[in-house]
Order: structure tokens, then sequence, then C-alpha cells
């Protein structure tokens, strides 16, 4: 996702800047290119390798093979998060400065790249809910008092209605993720075994193999490991220990699963049956925003249905044979 705000930035700036061109193409590819070394730095002090789950470069190529056009729901993840009437400053181009059309056709681009694909996840659109913000406001501080005047109770009438309408239907707040963590232990004889982040799936399911969220909790490897490697409290009790399978078992503990590089340990096998079970109901999101598992994880999904088409398939199949006949 980095990778094309960065080719789309620059390519809209070549195109529209009549002045310095390249100087601010380079001046935008440097700072997303610094803030994209950030995040690569972040992502590997705090979290998981990207390697180990579904958003690395080769999971999105795969992505990309299939496309489906009819999910128009999608069309929500643009036009409430920034309060419906910075979506539709988008088409007022004509009013626009340099600078915010180049924001504009970006985030036009870099939505339909993503609305187009059959496997999504809500924080790919993060970018095209936020850039219409700058592009509303920069209209309407630049139009006239009375202008203004006018349009300031329909602005907040919009903010309104889409601020309601993407509550969530519960507000009640989950640490199961913080209990978990804090109580579960990664422990070795020898450092260079210690488990893997991804060894919490011997104990609890992970949340892109769910399929009932209603009767079991999907775990999120990024989240239990950031708190199992916090400093525990004073009083904290240890109820799940990760540690190599030849290591001695831990006193008080029962051996519940086991794989080559990894041993789960559970203290008390009631406290992990409640675990494995939901904190919240599965229908909290906001009807908008909610994204259905077979969308989400693609091993999930029918790829054969009717609204995905398969590129790679089409491409053997009726493409490349076409081509090959002329």
């Amino acid at each position: 996702t980095t990778s094309l705000l960065l080719l789309s930035f620059a390519f809209f700036t070549l195109l529209l800047e009549k002045e310095q061109r390249w100087r601010r193409s380079a001046i935008v590819v440097a700072a997303l290119s610094g803030s994209a070394l950030l995040a690569m730095f972040l992502q590997s002090a705090v979290a998981l390798p990207a390697s180990e789950y579904s958003y690395s470069t080769g999971a999105m190529w795969e992505r990309l093979r299939y496309i489906n056009l009819f999910d128009f729901q999608r069309l929500d993840f643009l036009l409430f998060p920034a309060g419906i009437l910075p979506a539709v400053s988008l088409l007022a181009l004509k009013w626009q400065n340099t600078e915010m059309r180049i924001l504009t056709l970006v985030t036009i681009a870099y939505f339909l790249f993503f609305y187009s694909m059959a496997f999504v996840a809500l924080h790919h659109f993060v970018p095209a809910m936020i850039f219409p913000l700058a592009i509303f406001w920069y209209l309407y501080l630049t139009q006239k008092d009375r202008f203004r005047k006018r349009l300031l109770p329909l602005v907040l009438g919009a903010g309104i209605l889409a601020f309601s309408l993407s509550l969530p239907h519960y507000f009640t707040i989950a640490y199961q993720e913080r209990e978990v963590g804090l109580a579960l232990q990664y422990r070795s004889a020898d450092p260079a075994a210690l488990p893997g982040g991804r060894a919490v799936e011997l104990l609890f399911t992970p949340v892109w193999d769910v399929k009932a969220p209603s009767q079991e909790w999907g775990v999120e490897y990024n989240v239990i490991k950031y708190y199992a490697r916090q400093p525990k409290p004073e009083n904290q009790q240890i109820d799940y220990i990760l540690q190599p399978p030849d290591d001695p078992p831990p006193a008080g503990f029962t051996l519940v699963n086991t794989r080559d590089d990894a041993a789960a340990y559970v203290r008390n096998p009631e406290l992990w049956k409640r675990h494995q079970q939901p904190a919240l109901p599965a229908n909290y999101r906001s009807s908008l925003y909610d994204i259905p598992p077979q969308t989400l994880f693609p091993h999930l999904a029918d790829k054969t249905g009717k609204q995905i088409i398969d590129l790679k398939y089409q491409w053997k199949k009726r493409i490349l044979p076409y081509l090959t006949d002329q």
C-alpha cells in the first residue's frame, strides 16, 4: 500500500505540477519513503514480521489475482468516515488548486485499486478515508463568508449523520488480549529456541481461522505478543507457558498442545476454556464497516463465486488461447 501511494503521488505530481515538478515529486517520494522505513522499524520492534501473516508483499500480489467489482458496500468506506461531504468534495476539481487536485486523484486511484480487489480489510481504505478531509476543508475555507455560513448547517448535519451511523452497536471495551498476553510467558532454556509469536495458535484459534465468531474467540498474534513481552505486574499470575517441546515441563501446568518448535502449557483449564470464548458480541461493529470473514481471509472464500473474477484463470483459459490462435 505504501508503494501505491508513492507511485500515485509521484505520478500525479509530475502530471499536474507546472513548476519544479521533478523536485516536488522527489520530495514527496522521500517523505513517504521515510514514513515507510519508520513503519518497517516499528513492525520489527513491536509486531510479527509481515511474512508471518497476510500483509506481506507476496500475499498482496496473491490478492490482486481476484477481482470483485460488485461489492458496492465498499463505497461506504469512502463516503461515511470523513462525514459524507468530504467524499463529495472529490468531485469539485474545478475549484481545487493543483495540490488538492493531486490529492484528489491519488485518493480516487487508491480507493479504486482496493475497491476492485475481492479480498480486502477495512484498514486498506484508511488513506481514502482521511485525504478527503484535507480537500473539503481547503474548499470550505477558501469560500466567501456568506457561502460558508449557508453550508455550515449541511456540514454539521452530514457529519452528525455519518457519525451516528458509524457508531458500534456495543461500547464495551474488550480487555481479553491484554489479560491473556500478561498471563502468557514465552520460556526457553536456550534464548535462540524461544517460540515465535505464532506459537499462540497452540492455545487459541487465530482470528482468520474462526468460522463462528459468536462462539469462538479469534486471537490477534501481534496484540498477544506485545502484552506478553511487557514487564509483568507485581502480582501477575502466569497461566500460559509456551516453550520448546524438549524443555522440562513447568510444575503445576498441563501440556495441552505441541508441535515441532513449541509446546503449550496451561495452569487452569477452566480459565483457558473461558478465554476461548468471545468477549464481545460478534455483531458489535457498525453495519457500514462490517466485512465478512470470507472477504477478509481468502482461504475462507469460495473463489469460484459469480462476483469474483480470477485473473489468472481468465488469462490461461481465455486470453492466452485467443492470442495464440491469432
